[in-house]
């Protein structure tokens, strides 16, 4: 018996501020998972030489995706309630 849960109902998702005129259109494009954070990186490049890749937040839809192992998943594994009224939705999935 489990629930499906949303991303736009959980307290790690988010939509950048320059962002929240598209994702008035379309969510679910623009919707970012705070669990999702991607580290900096350095890269060589032979022409120009290292390149720094600045850190940034996954998209919501990229966590739900079954193949991402130690991600959220399809099941919502770290989905929590963004509100008092799905505290027992949340409840029910412990």
């Amino acid at each position: 018996m489990t629930d499906n849960v949303l991303c736009k109902d959980c307290v790690h998702s988010f939509v950048k501020w320059f962002d929240y005129p598209f994702a008035l259109l379309n969510k679910e494009l623009y919707t970012n998972c705070k669990k999702g954070w991607i580290e900096s990186q350095n890269e060589f490049e032979p022409v120009t030489g290292n390149k720094t890749i600045p850190g940034h937040y996954r998209k919501a839809s990229l966590e739900r995706l079954a193949v991402n192992d130690g991600r959220c998943g399809p099941n919502g594994k770290y989905w929590q309630p963004k509100n008092k009224k799905l505290f027992l939705t949340y409840l029910k999935r412990i």
